[in-house]
């Protein structure tokens, strides 16, 4: 999955103007935290953030510009 999101072959370079990249295989370690709150029987909300670390061998690709991502969801669920 890696050459395939952040490789760049030939083709795409020539097209993109960006350099040539072939990555490795990589491994990006998460920390996340979920949470649920039932705000009445039918009602819950519900909260998740996400901050994963990238791998150097996404770091280093032309397309990428931090060395994290971070992400968060909100929601409200409602049960019939």
């Amino acid at each position: 999955f890696t050459q395939y999101y952040y490789g760049i072959s030939d083709h795409e370079s020539h097209n993109s103007g960006l350099k040539k990249y072939q990555p490795e295989d990589s491994w990006n370690p998460f920390l996340g935290l979920s949470l649920s709150y039932k705000l009445l029987p039918q009602l819950t909300l519900l909260s998740s953030a996400r901050y994963t670390m990238l791998d150097d061998q996404i770091k280093n690709s032309p397309m990428v510009d931090n060395a994290y991502d971070f992400s968060l969801f909100t929601g409200v669920s409602w049960s019939f």
